[in-house]
């Protein structure tokens, strides 16, 4: 979540404080001032603040970070070719909101944890005390966020090690009632650790049928039409971005399934967005576009 950087003073001065910018892609520029005391050639690790999940939006364009300092003790830098740095970086993946944990220990399951962490490392989710060679299937059920999935093992030979006698487990993550999200590698010594994040990505089964759902004009400018036809009585209106993060969320009810509304997307950015129609059994996603 938190990105570091390294500052060197190549300055004659001590450096007492510099401004450190720091943006994804174009997006919002974040600036954050750091102090300190750093003499000629030494050098820091800065760990930058994240004030709001919404500053990684921009990873939908592009994963690169971008980072320079200015002001260092409040005057001009007198030599600013060394003050700017670049990285790219991957984004974890995206879990549904609803998976259960599917792990069967081996003959040490004293030795295994199994935790889900917030993005402020809150524990919401924890397994311990388990049975040797027995399987567990937890259901998680989580909101929109930044998760860490971790399961650590005290003897430091994970789940399955053949150079011991303590026989064969196995970890996967796994969509309620479908398939296999994640499998783990067994066999991962100390810990396993899998960062990843829930409402950032569309992941929505499209069953058409006699549905009709019709935008126009697309692409548009910001405001589109949205004719639906053969739902239910109670239909949700959702929009996503491309990155899958939920924009609005309407309900219409209608008496003779047909209806029209709009969709305003005059304040949000150009690019690509997703619209989700649902009554409860059918549903239907279409892709939008603004430019």
């Amino acid at each position: 979540n938190n990105p570091k950087v390294v500052i060197k003073n190549t300055g004659g001065n001590t450096l007492t404080k510099v401004s450190i910018f720091y943006s994804i892609c174009g997006g919002d520029e974040v600036e954050y001032i750091w102090s300190g005391a750093l003499e000629y050639g030494e050098t820091e690790i800065v760990e930058l603040p994240i004030g709001s999940q919404s500053f990684w939006d921009h990873a939908r364009y592009c994963k690169l970070f971008n980072v320079h300092v200015d002001l260092p003790n409040g005057v001009q830098d007198e030599y600013k070719y060394n003050n700017y740095a670049q990285s790219e970086f991957e984004t974890p993946p995206t879990y549904p909101s609803n998976f259960y944990i599917w792990l069967r220990t081996n003959s040490a399951a004293s030795q295994n944890v199994v935790t889900i962490s917030d993005v402020d490392d809150n524990v919401i989710f924890t397994r311990n005390n388990m049975t040797n060679n027995t399987t567990y299937k937890d259901t998680v059920s989580l909101a929109p966020g930044c998760y860490k999935f971790q399961i650590t093992d005290s003897g430091e030979n994970g789940l399955s090690f053949f150079a011991n006698n303590e026989g064969s487990g196995f970890v996967r993550l796994r969509k309620v009632g479908g398939s296999v999200v994640k499998s783990f590698n067994p066999n991962f010594g100390d810990e396993l650790t899998q960062y990843f994040t829930v409402g950032y990505g569309v992941d929505i089964e499209d069953n058409n049928g006699d549905k009709k759902v019709e935008i126009f004009p697309n692409p548009g400018t910001g405001i589109y039409n949205l004719e639906i036809d053969g739902f239910g009585a109670i239909v949700e209106i959702a929009v996503y971005d491309a990155f899958g993060k939920l924009i609005t969320k309407e309900v219409k009810q209608t008496s003779d399934y047909f209806f029209s509304t709009k969709i305003d997307l005059t304040t949000m950015e150009n690019g690509i967005y997703f619209v989700k129609i649902t009554d409860g059994r059918k549903s239907s996603v279409s892709q939008l576009i603004k430019q």
